[in-house]
């Protein structure tokens, strides 16, 4: 799921094989002091790969048994059941560093957006993972990235301009890599402004937009709910970031009317309600 040493890749965790991301770096922590030490051999690999990629399609190893071992060693990375490398003009600043939980390959995508890069918002945030496990378990394929400036993603903070930029990015890396044909946009706090935003400008067929906590008040959330077939928003009542009553107001004006659900005594981090918020996501997507 992380990596150090190779530039241009992303790993695919054994997460989305029922098998915990954290559970495999602990397995591995045994080889993380000879990895670190081989970490410029990493650098090397990845810029002899790169000489090899001239379209936009990745070039993805597959590797099992003792090949994944001679490549943690050989790149630096700490657990990986297989590599993606893709040249840099697939995204507008670069590199993006993403995770990806497949399912099924002709499953729709479920596209996942984080919270506000400034407030130390990731990928890794626990209401993104929620949102890519219940996708998971309804049988979405399922990608969570960080924006531009976050983690081993170039680039730097665009003020929600690069990050639908960014998304945007990633819908058309899926389309050409994958062959996604349907998506599913969701997103937390920030990356819900981002998830809707991409919604109105995409071209791709998408089905359902999710958008938990979203801050109505900061970032102009018009018009959205007709850019996708379903709109669903989800909030606490307790929120001490976003106000609610704000939330309920927008909500309330929006035609056609979004589905709505009001999680009673919840705050904006969903500290506790994660279960339910999983179970609230999958209702959705059956």
């Amino acid at each position: 799921m992380k990596y150090n040493g190779l530039n241009e890749c992303q790993t695919t965790p054994l997460w989305g094989k029922r098998a915990s991301a954290r559970r495999v770096m602990a397995k591995n922590s045994l080889f993380c002091v000879a990895v670190h030490l081989l970490n410029p051999l990493g650098h090397v690999l990845s810029a002899v790969l790169k000489k090899f990629l001239s379209d936009n399609r990745p070039v993805q190893l597959v590797l099992t048994g003792p090949g994944v071992l001679v490549l943690m060693l050989l790149t630096g990375c700490t657990s990986l059941t297989s590599l993606m490398f893709y040249p840099r003009q697939d995204f507008p600043v670069g590199t993006l560093e993403a995770v990806l939980h497949p399912s099924k390959p002709d499953a729709p995508w479920a596209v996942i957006c984080h919270p506000h890069p400034l407030f130390a918002g990731t990928m890794d945030n626990k209401v993104v993972t929620t949102i890519a496990k219940a996708c998971n378990e309804v049988g979405l394929n399922a990608l969570r990235f960080n924006f531009r400036g976050v983690g081993a993603s170039a680039g730097q903070y665009d003020n929600a301009v690069g990050e639908v930029d960014d998304t945007l990015a990633v819908i058309k890396w899926l389309q050409t890599a994958h062959s996604a044909k349907q998506f599913v946009l969701a997103g937390f706090s920030f990356g819900s402004y981002v998830a809707a935003a991409a919604s109105r400008e995409t071209d791709a067929d998408v089905s359902h937009l999710l958008l938990v906590a979203p801050p109505v008040h900061h970032f102009p959330f018009v018009e959205i709910n007709a850019a996708a077939g379903t709109c669903q928003c989800s909030d606490g009542d307790a929120d001490e970031v976003v106000p609610f009553e704000e939330v309920d107001h927008w909500v309330n004006t929006q035609y056609p009317p979004m589905d709505y659900t009001v999680f009673t005594g919840c705050g904006h981090f969903f500290h506790g309600y994660l279960p339910a918020l999983k179970d609230w996501l999958k209702q959705q997507l059956l």
